[in-house]
């Protein structure tokens, strides 16, 4: 069964809680203490990601992806952006996370490209967001995708770890053309891998991949039935 990207609804929000815990408790380790990550409930983000995908609304969107064993991953979209000084054309990806079993695997690059279709296609002029600055793995991610550094920084005074959190930075992306990346994942039957040259070589000696470069970055698209293959 191929991961496909959809709307929430308001029975996705078990999944989506389950997904936004342990990508936190994983993805956040050593940025956030310890306690606050161990203190998470499934249970309370259930209640609180039902009523907001009951309820709905012009202001935001949240697109899921998943398959036969539930939701993989999940990506909330605000506009117009909560930023001070954002314009009225700037939306904000206010969410990003997909379940640490299925990190690399293309689902996180699927949700935010087709959220940036959406954007693009409605007539938003930009998207930012904002990411923990020690964070590399997510700032590598993002870069991919074409989100940059804005100059913006912030420590989230009216999040769970307030002013004595981690710095976080902003990140912006121009939606005015979407790039050759968005179009492959969003609209071809294929998965983007993103990996170093040997491991590119590898599979394509044992699948029907489709690799080139960019910048330092290797990108490889597989079949979506030979993903699942390998990830069996």
């Amino acid at each position: 069964m191929s991961v496909r990207v959809r709307d929430a609804v308001g029975t996705d929000a078990a999944g989506v809680a389950a997904v936004h815990v342990r990508s936190w408790q994983v993805g956040y380790r050593g940025l956030l203490p310890d306690d606050l990550l161990d203190g998470l409930s499934v249970e309370e983000r259930t209640r609180a990601w039902r009523e907001r995908l009951t309820a709905g609304g012009p202001d935001s969107f949240t697109l899921v992806a998943d398959e036969d064993e539930g939701v993989l991953g999940f990506c909330t979209v605000l506009t117009p952006s909560r930023d001070a000084g954002a314009t009225a054309a700037t939306a904000e990806i206010g969410a990003l996370y997909v379940d640490p079993s299925r990190w690399r695997t293309g689902i996180g690059a699927s949700l935010l490209s087709a959220a940036v279709r959406r954007l693009h296609d409605d007539g938003w002029d930009e998207a930012t967001l904002w990411v923990f600055d020690e964070n590399d793995r997510a700032r590598s991610f993002y870069d991919r995708l074409g989100f940059a550094p804005d100059g913006a920084t912030r420590r989230d005074e009216d999040g769970p770890v307030r002013s004595e959190g981690p710095l976080q930075r902003g990140l912006r992306r121009a939606l005015g053309q979407l790039s050759l990346l968005d179009t492959l994942i969003i609209r071809a039957r294929w998965r983007l891998v993103v990996a170093n040259h040997q491991s590119t070589r590898r599979m394509a000696r044992t699948t029907k991949a489709r690799g080139w470069r960019v910048g330092r970055w290797t990108y490889v698209m597989l079949r979506r039935e030979d993903v699942h293959a390998r990830a069996g």
